[in-house]
């Protein structure tokens, strides 16, 4: 069980990563999870997301608000009522040793090194429309910033962990949980305000 909810240590963060592989083994054809790995340091997850053309200038039009949301959901739920283009994203989960919860990394398979001109697309392309708010203002889940990966050393885009624990405070479970149950948690709040979500058929059974 998690001793320090909602605190995470690096054990549990170990067991975690490994439960979750074990449950994901096999069971992520056709879904938007290309791959993922689990290193002993970090949990890397590749996912491919369809965008249509609509979203991609949906922020510099004067459309009806409610068209915007339609947008929106279309991309994240990928509609085929327009012709998409496929991005791929890297995903990299790894624990802050000084905030002691899992921090989410993420860079684009075929861009070019991150800037500032493409964390306004991120906002735009990928943050779900529920969390754009909220991130930009560095509200409840942290904000979006760039940095070198901790690991790869690598220039990525990452969501600040100074308000992850408050966020987690949120939702406290009324009984002990699971440092597997913890992370699906952590994703349920950090992962989906990106769109990154587990799988559901991760749940079925085989």
């Amino acid at each position: 069980m998690v001793v320090a909810y909602p605190s995470l240590t690096r054990d549990e963060f170990f067991q975690a990563g490994e439960e979750l592989t074990r449950l994901c083994e096999e069971k992520l054809t056709g879904s938007s999870w290309l791959n993922m790995k689990w290193t002993g340091h970090e949990l890397q997850i590749q996912q491919r997301r369809n965008e249509t053309p609509a979203t991609s200038n949906r922020e510099d039009t004067d459309s009806d608000p409610d068209e915007l949301v339609q947008d929106d959901s279309e991309t994240f739920d990928r509609a085929c009522n327009y012709p998409t283009s496929s991005i791929t994203i890297d995903f990299s989960i790894v624990l802050s040793p000084t905030y002691q919860v899992p921090v989410l990394w993420f860079s684009f398979s075929s861009q070019a090194p991150t800037s500032a001109t493409a964390l306004d697309q991120v906002y735009a392309v990928i943050v779900s429309p529920t969390s754009r708010d909220g991130l930009r203002q560095i509200g409840v889940l942290g904000g979006i910033s760039i940095a070198n990966h901790p690991i790869s050393d690598m220039p990525a885009f990452f969501i600040h962990p100074c308000r992850t624990q408050e966020a987690l405070e949120t939702v406290r479970p009324d009984n002990e949980i699971s440092p597997l149950q913890y992370l699906l948690l952590w994703f349920g709040i950090i992962g989906s305000a990106v769109g990154l979500s587990v799988p559901a058929d991760v749940f079925t059974s085989a």
